[in-house]
């Protein structure tokens, strides 16, 4: 999706809550399965450190996948949970950061989280307030700062390493970057700039083996790009489960033929 109006450079100053407000509204209207919001955070709204403690949002997270992947082992779980949350979040600050009409991030510790079992969304986001980010590494913090006490409260509830959790968070920003680049009409700008964040050494959630495969379509000659991912979210483990098609697990080649089987058939553009 292009967007509405032709971009204006982001702006050095603090957004103004008008711009804040539409940027916000924008996002949420591209995300698919996180409600957005902007306001105070105040209860029922919990700070992320919080949240991460509280089993009324630590349980659901755990048994969500059992709604796709029935049997997965408690580390299984893990790693679902914390794909999916690390993926939901990464969503909001990619869109976020890439919005050329504002180029914001939400300020440092200024964010609650909420689930509402009977919601369509189930997991809400609540943001304070947005800054100006001079560079991704910004958002990249951000992602490590959000995903860090739920990685610690992972590891004790199911015993999966975090250094494997960091891994999926690392391929959740990655696909953040890609899909909301995409949506924005500005793809090679979303792989771009979460490689940049990926490839910082200095960062958390430095992963070299994360990555983009490209594929050049047997029926529309366009190059597609996937995630190619370091990580694993164990899937196999469900009775009757297997490997994802993009999987760390697999060998390069293997992964890039499986891949390559989504593309084969497709109609020219």
């Amino acid at each position: 999706m292009l967007p509405e109006t032709p971009p204006s450079p982001p702006s050095s100053s603090a957004p103004t809550e008008s711009r804040s407000r539409d940027a916000v509204t924008r996002t949420a209207a591209r995300a698919r399965h996180i409600g957005l919001t902007l306001g105070p955070i105040a209860p029922p709204f919990l700070r992320l450190a919080t949240a991460a403690q509280d089993p009324g949002l630590l349980g659901p997270l755990l048994a969500l996948p059992e709604a796709v992947a029935p049997g997965l082992p408690l580390k299984a779980r893990g790693a679902h949970a914390i794909a999916f949350l690390s993926y939901q979040l990464a969503g909001i600050l990619a869109l976020l950061a890439l919005d050329a009409r504002l180029g914001a991030a939400p300020e440092a510790d200024a964010a609650g989280l909420l689930w509402a079992e009977g919601d369509e969304r189930k997991l809400h986001l609540r943001l304070a307030r947005l800054v100006p980010i001079s560079d991704m590494a910004e958002v990249g913090e951000r992602l490590a700062g959000w995903a860090a006490p739920f990685i610690i409260a992972i590891e004790g509830e199911t015993g999966l390493a975090a250094t494997a959790q960091w891994k999926l968070v690392a391929d959740s920003l990655a696909l953040a970057f890609l899909e909301s680049g995409r949506a924005l009409g500005m793809e090679s700008e979303g792989r771009e700039a979460g490689l940049a964040i990926l490839n910082d050494v200095r960062s958390l959630l430095f992963s070299p083996k994360t990555g983009f495969v490209r594929i050049i379509g047997q029926g529309d000659g366009r190059a597609h790009y996937f995630l190619e991912r370091a990580g694993c979210c164990l899937a196999y483990q469900a009775p009757g489960g297997g490997l994802c098609d993009n999987c760390g697990l697999h060998p390069p080649a293997t992964r890039r033929q499986r891949l390559a089987a989504h593309v084969k058939h497709e109609p020219p553009a």
